[in-house]
């Protein structure tokens, strides 16, 4: 796992708890969302604990717990938990659920955060006398700061109740003009960092969920292949039999994001059709035509072309190196140039240094656009997309 003091002195600094505080963020921007007909909750991170600072009619219209006061909701100050789960039995919370909402509230306060994926939990609620299984949806929002200069992080909680339906993050934020990576989260682990440069996975203890692609397409170099690299900028102490997967896909972004392939249907990068990828325990990967969820009693590798390093099963192959923060990971491909024979070729170098590829019977379609893709997965939970890295990497 990441050291808790590493992560904690990525994030902002929280000051002393104040109820004054929580009537001013209320003043501010809470009271906005008073007036909403759906079930809301707005949250400030900048707070300690992540108070309630703004809670719509619709939700306390639907809440026995929690009506609203004469001046101003009654649940403000208090957790989102606390006011979710109010008059909930103990033994009906799932206490993932209550993990999975506190990390994202805690993400919410890293410094230059951009943008961070949507966060569905379900969870019981209390409701007419009857306890409820409903769904939440957490929102990053970033609002001008009223202190000082810069922005201020809030997190919106939308309740799924009587068919409301979940607006989800989608919009593309004008604030990054030209982003490394594509400014918005196709994955629902992924957090994006350092003006869409960097990318993190969020809750690194879980070994997937952050998927990644260059915003605009990779273009070909004089000798054919295309290429680029990452930094490695944080790891873990387990997972480290494996390797992040490191890639290409002619499938677009903006499909990606429309389709939500990776908001749980795809496990890994590797499942998305057109594209070829290299990492895992020394593995490659080309897949042509559709892409394929993980199924029951269905072998991921059907539709696929999967080389090994190592002949041996899966539990026995480990990879042959273990990335450290400020290593350099590049990926290059390569179509085979040779009598007019189907085939391509992937490679993986580590600081410079080739450290292993494959050549493959197959390659991607011609005459499409090529996107990096970065699986952030397994021992590295952090990266960034380097610029014009293979001229200094491949000495070109």
């Amino acid at each position: 796992m990441a050291p808790v003091d590493e992560l904690e002195a990525l994030l902002r600094k929280l000051p002393e708890s104040s109820q004054e505080l929580v009537q001013e963020s209320y003043a501010q921007i809470g009271h906005e969302i008073s007036h909403w007909d759906a079930p809301a909750l707005l949250l400030d991170v900048f707070l300690p604990g992540a108070p309630v600072v703004g809670a719509s009619q619709g939700f306390h219209q639907r809440s026995e717990h929690f009506p609203a006061g004469f001046w101003r909701p009654r649940s403000l100050g208090q957790s989102v938990l606390q006011v979710l789960l109010k008059g909930v039995d103990e033994c009906h919370i799932s206490r993932s659920m209550c993990q999975d909402v506190e990390n994202f509230l805690r993400m919410a306060r890293l410094r230059q955060l951009c943008s961070m994926a949507d966060c569905v939990v379900s969870h019981p609620f209390h409701f007419k006398g009857e306890v409820l299984q409903i769904k939440s949806c957490f929102q990053l929002l970033k609002v001008k700061q009223w202190h000082d200069e810069g922005e201020h992080n809030l997190v919106l909680c939308l309740l799924d109740m009587d068919g409301c339906k979940l607006r989800l993050s989608s919009q593309i934020s004008e604030q990054w003009p030209n982003p490394a990576l594509f400014p918005v989260p196709l994955s629902n682990k992924c957090i994006m960092l350092k003006c869409m440069s960097s990318a993190m996975r969020r809750e690194a203890h879980l070994p997937r969920g952050c998927v990644c692609l260059s915003h605009r397409e990779i273009h070909e170099q004089q000798d054919g292949s295309y290429f680029f690299s990452i930094s490695v900028d944080g790891t873990l102490n387990s997972w480290t039999s494996r390797l992040p997967f490191l890639g290409f896909t002619c499938t677009s972004p903006q499909e990606i994001q429309a389709k939500r392939y990776f908001f749980g249907d795809l496990p890994h990068s590797y499942c998305l059709g057109d594209s070829v990828h290299i990492g895992g325990a020394a593995e490659a990967w080309l897949r042509r035509g559709a892409s394929r969820a993980a199924k029951l009693r269905e072998a991921v590798e059907t539709g696929a072309e999967r080389q090994l390093l190592v002949p041996l099963p899966d539990h026995r192959r480990v990879a042959p190196f273990v990335p450290r923060p400020g290593d350099v990971l590049g990926c290059r491909y390569r179509k085979r140039q040779a009598g007019g024979v189907e085939g391509s070729q992937i490679s993986l170098f580590l600081n410079g240094s080739l450290a292993f590829e494959f050549d493959l019977t197959t390659e991607l379609p011609s005459g499409k656009p090529l996107y990096a893709v970065v699986d952030v997965c397994h021992c590295v939970y952090q990266v960034t997309m380097l610029p014009n890295a293979e001229d200094r990497l491949m000495g070109s």
